[in-house]
């Protein structure tokens, strides 16, 4: 299998394929506003193959939960992939729209709409973070969602601040050096209900000053097996960066401190030590959340606002992507 080992301007392109029709291209960043409870997703994927695209906003705090009854929702699905768009480079039929200032550094997003419109632009604070294989193989938090692949596939994560305007419904809102998270998926990755998944999650945190954190965790058990609530998950990948020093995360794990009767999550506990020794100890409070159904799949996620304490760190913005499958998610209702 062809794993990217390092990253490079040249991931800001839609990159080479196998043919296959399930090729993806996708990439996530957000924004928040702690102290209204409120989290923004821009989410965007494409299938060059299909000249397909798949993009929009999100946005919800604790006055809505669902697609239905969230702030604004305008995720739309299978729209025509312009011939002339570029990964970071877009406009798309729906009034979302990309452009590169700066290759892995900065990047501006607008959108417009009758009840929403924003400017947003993002300056990296971290340098890209790329997934490792484990062992030679895909890492545990990704294996289920990217197909190994004769081309070069991979994944990076990278920290920054958000800055620019929101508005909505007729409301301006200044977005200022909203800490965020941006990733970036390359490879072929199925969409389909008859594909077996674990349950994960997937959660960073960031600091005023510049520590953050983010980590990969994957349940070990198979889905009759799991009970979902009281459970433990391990930590297979991510990073911890603190007083300016990037490390790996060696080993560690993730507990939810507890769900609602739907299986959401109130917050979690975040215990790992890094490739220099130095260890995490994390507590997430789940401020509020969207059920995204079907996001791949049989895949459900409630992703979800959360503030950490950590490293002497107060309320730090963050956000958790707790992701099972509807076989999981039926277990809680059945006897």
């Amino acid at each position: 299998m062809a794993w990217t080992d390092n990253i490079d301007p040249q991931d800001d392109l839609f990159h080479r394929t196998d043919g296959d029709p399930y090729w993806n291209e996708s990439s996530f960043i957000s924004f928040h506003d702690v102290e209204r409870n409120l989290l923004g997703l821009l989410y965007f994927y494409f299938r060059p193959n299909q000249k397909t695209a798949m993009a929009g906003p999100i946005i919800f705090d604790q006055s809505g939960s669902e697609f239905s009854d969230c702030l604004y929702q305008a995720f739309d699905w299978h729209l025509p992939l312009p011939d002339d768009a570029q990964m970071f480079d877009f406009k798309l039929a729906n009034g979302f729209a990309v452009q590169t200032i700066e290759p892995l550094q900065s990047y501006r997003h607008t959108y417009e709409s009758r009840h929403c419109n924003f400017d947003l632009t993002f300056q990296a604070t971290t340098e890209p973070h790329y997934l490792r294989l484990v062992k030679g193989e895909l890492n545990p938090g990704m294996a289920d969602y990217v197909k190994k692949s004769s081309v070069p596939t991979g994944h990076y994560d990278q920290c920054g601040l958000m800055n620019g305007t929101l508005t909505l419904r007729g409301e301006t809102l200044k977005v200022v050096n909203s800490p965020t998270l941006r990733d970036r998926t390359w490879g072929a990755r199925p969409i389909r209900s008859n594909v077996n998944r674990l349950r994960g999650g997937y959660t960073y945190g960031q600091a005023p000053n510049g520590d953050c954190f983010l980590i990969f965790c994957t349940s070990p058990l198979q889905v009759e097996e799991d009970p979902l609530v009281g459970t433990t998950e391990n930590i297979s990948g991510g990073f911890y960066n603190k007083d300016g020093k990037k490390g790996n995360i060696a080993s560690g794990t993730r507990r939810c401190t507890g769900r609602g009767p739907d299986g959401r999550p109130f917050g979690e506990i975040i215990d790992a030590v890094d490739e220099f020794g130095r260890e995490l100890h994390a507590v997430g409070t789940v401020r509020s959340l969207i059920r995204w159904p079907n996001l791949w799949g049989n895949v459900m996620c409630f992703w979800c606002l959360e503030t950490f304490d950590f490293d002497g760190h107060v309320n730090a913005a963050g956000e958790l992507q707790d992701y099972y499958t509807y076989e999981h998610g039926r277990r809680m209702h059945d006897p």
